[in-house]
C-alpha cells in the first residue's frame, strides 16, 4: 500500500512538473531524466498524438526515470506506474506505458488492463529486444524511443 500511495504521489508530481501542451503530443513524454531535446520530444509526441488520434481510447506515454523506489525491481515500478496511474486521455486502462532508465539501464512496456488482451507481453519483450535494444546499446535514447513508440504504434491495432 506505501508503495502505491508514493507511486500515486510521484505521479501527480510529474504530471505537475513535465505535462505539457496536449496539442503536439508532449503531454505523453514525461522525461524525467531529460533524455531528450526539445525537438525530440516534439518529434516523439506526434506520433503519440497521431496515433491518440487514430484510435482514440487508446494512449501510449512515455517516462523516462533515475530510480524505481520505493519497489524492489523496475519491473514492478513500471507495472505499478501503469497500473496506478490514469493517463491523459485513455480511458479504462486502456494504455501502454514504455519506461526507460538510463541510469539504471533498464527499459520496460507495461501494459494497462485494458491492452493486456490486444498486445501480449511477448510482443512487447520483442520490441524491447529487437527493434529499441541496437539503439539503447548505443545511447541512443531518442532514436530507441522512436523506434519503439513507431513499432507499438502499428502492433497495438
Amino acid at each position: 500500500m506505501k508503495k502505491t500511495l508514493f507511486t500515486i504521489i510521484a505521479l501527480i508530481a510529474s504530471a505537475n512538473l513535465f505535462a505539457q501542451d496536449a496539442a503536439d503530443g508532449r503531454d505523453l513524454i514525461f522525461d524525467n531524466e531529460n533524455l531528450y531535446t526539445d525537438e525530440q520530444e516534439a518529434e516523439i509526441g506526434q506520433i503519440l498524438d497521431e496515433y491518440q488520434k487514430t484510435w482514440g481510447d487508446r494512449e501510449i506515454v512515455v517516462v523516462t526515470t533515475d530510480k524505481c523506489a520505493p519497489f524492489q525491481t523496475f519491473a514492478e515500478y513500471a507495472q505499478d506506474l501503469c497500473n496506478n496511474w490514469q493517463p491523459a486521455r485513455a480511458e479504462d486502462s486502456n494504455a501502454l506505458l514504455l519506461i526507460i532508465s538510463k541510469k539504471l539501464g533498464s527499459v520496460r512496456i507495461a501494459t494497462g488492463e485494458g491492452t493486456t488482451s490486444l498486445i501480449e507481453n511477448q510482443k512487447c519483450h520483442g520490441i524491447i529486444n529487437f527493434n529499441m535494444m541496437p539503439y539503447l546499446k548505443k545511447g541512443q535514447f531518442f532514436e530507441a524511443t522512436k523506434v519503439g513508440v513507431t513499432v507499438l504504434s502499428k502492433n497495438w491495432k
